[in-house]
């Protein structure tokens, strides 16, 4: 790419001039560039932009990415937003993971009822998805059981996601999971274990070695290591 050049505005210029895949590669270099450098709504407000333009066939992957994106950088009603239509997609693996991730904004945003609705959606999706999608599903399924009280369910959920993970992404997702859902039947030691998969996993993102980080800490905290807890927080 050209030093100096704004990539977003001449994103911008080519798309004025009826030149849309030279727009789409603009946008994206503008987009990529934003992310590195710790801008996450300027790369939100050109992935946006490339959403609107793709072909169909990539917008369930821009979706889900920007709705990452948006609940990292802790806009949850954006992410909503961007999240909702991807959850009605034809491919399940697509829906599913952009229905773990609009569980997320739902607890954290409080919409318990919209929250239960979803998981009934997850689990009406869930049969005829593939490995990627049914690990979405019991990573989600594993919070929402855990945090309805139905320890047993949660944890069974999450184990099963850690079997289905591959990549480190999937494992520290499910591994976080799997942490959480073992504290309230006191299993603290594969909660342990299973936090210190999730670090193993968040490899050197910043972002998710401190989400991992608490993680182990809430773990040993529940251990009765209130020093070495505090430390990790």
């Amino acid at each position: 790419s050209t030093p100096g050049v704004d990539h977003g505005v001449l994103g911008d210029h080519h798309h004025a001039l009826g030149d849309p895949p030279a727009a789409l590669d603009a946008w994206r270099s503008a987009h990529h560039r934003a992310l590195q450098s710790g801008a996450p709504y300027v790369a939100v407000d050109h992935g946006l932009k490339i959403l609107a333009a793709v072909p169909e066939a990539e917008r369930a992957w821009w979706g889900i990415h920007l709705g990452r994106v948006l609940l990292d950088a802790g806009d949850a009603r954006r992410a909503e937003r961007v999240l909702q239509p991807v959850c009605d997609a034809r491919n399940p693996d697509d829906a599913l993971v952009a229905g773990d991730l609009l569980c997320d904004v739902y607890e954290n945003v409080g919409k318990g009822a919209d929250w239960t609705a979803l998981i009934d959606r997850i689990r009406d999706r869930v049969e005829g998805a593939g490995r990627v999608g049914r690990h979405a599903a019991h990573c989600a399924l594993a919070m929402w059981s855990t945090t309805h009280s139905d320890d047993r369910a949660g944890r069974d959920a999450a184990e099963t996601a850690m079997a289905l993970a591959e990549s480190p992404a999937e494992i520290r997702r499910a591994a976080q999971r799997l942490a959480f859902s073992c504290l309230p039947g006191r299993a603290l030691e594969r909660a342990e274990d299973a936090a210190r998969q999730a670090l193993a996993a968040s490899g050197d993102r910043a972002q998710m070695r401190v989400r991992s980080l608490r993680t182990l800490a809430a773990v040993r905290l529940w251990r009765g290591h209130v020093d070495e807890a505090l430390q990790l927080n």
